[in-house]
């Protein structure tokens, strides 16, 4: 525990236990390298430049702001911020579990990614982006709006947002879980499914070339209608 801001500067190694950092009260920036079997960062807010390397769980908690634009491995990312929570850099995370972001949630991701836990930004938008992987969606997305990104998506779970919900693959879009949402929005490279219990208002530009279908539990309208 730290009574002062604190700076990783060097390689923090741990490799077959876990690396604990909490600077209450204080800012914690990790330009440096953080290498372990898990890593729990606690601070009033958290800056990543470097590396957060674990093999298991990354658990990250901020009063305010949580920014990465380094690396960040993890089999697992759960945590809070007070405000915002951005990981932007060049990222492999497995899972995502519970994080909760007021202000909005980010996440760039280079691996096939299962949002398992609750993520929730319920003030602010929840942004995924899985680039050319699959991204699953078995537990809860909440949020003001949310923004997924993927080669395909799969939503077993729950996608609630109080404004637009846009969905992108390259390849399917399926969903069989819960989509609640004023406009939804997107577009597959094959096909759109969403044959879950689902509450849209108004369904925007939607481009699915294969085929699309959807399943409706309040009346839909499209722009104009």
């Amino acid at each position: 525990m730290d009574g002062s801001a604190l700076v990783v500067a060097g390689n923090v190694a741990s490799s077959g236990g876990a690396v604990v950092l909490s600077a209450s009260g204080f800012a914690l920036t990790v330009p440096g390298t953080i290498i372990a079997a898990s890593g729990t960062l606690s601070a009033a807010s958290i800056d990543i430049a470097g590396a957060l390397n674990v093999a298991g769980t990354a658990s990250l908690a901020a009063t305010g702001a949580i920014t990465e634009t380094g690396i960040l491995a993890a089999a697992l990312l759960t945590g809070s911020a007070g405000s915002t929570a951005s990981f932007t850099g060049t990222n492999t995370v497995a899972t995502l579990g519970d994080f909760t972001a007021a202000g909005g949630f980010i996440l760039n991701d280079g691996r096939a990614l299962s949002v398992a836990g609750i993520v929730s930004a319920s003030g602010g938008a929840v942004v995924l982006n899985d680039g050319g992987f699959a991204l699953t969606v078995p537990g809860t997305v909440t949020g003001n709006s949310a923004t997924l990104t993927a080669a395909s998506i799969g939503i077993a779970g729950t996608l609630n947002v109080g404004t637009i919900a846009s969905l992108a693959a390259t390849g399917a879009i399926t969903e069989t879980g819960a989509l609640l949402a004023a406009t939804l929005t997107g577009s597959a490279g094959t096909t759109a499914s969403f044959t879950g219990a689902n509450s849209i208002v108004t369904l925007a530009a939607f481009n699915a070339p294969a085929a699309s279908r959807s399943t409706m539990a309040a009346p839909c309208r499209s722009p104009g209608r």
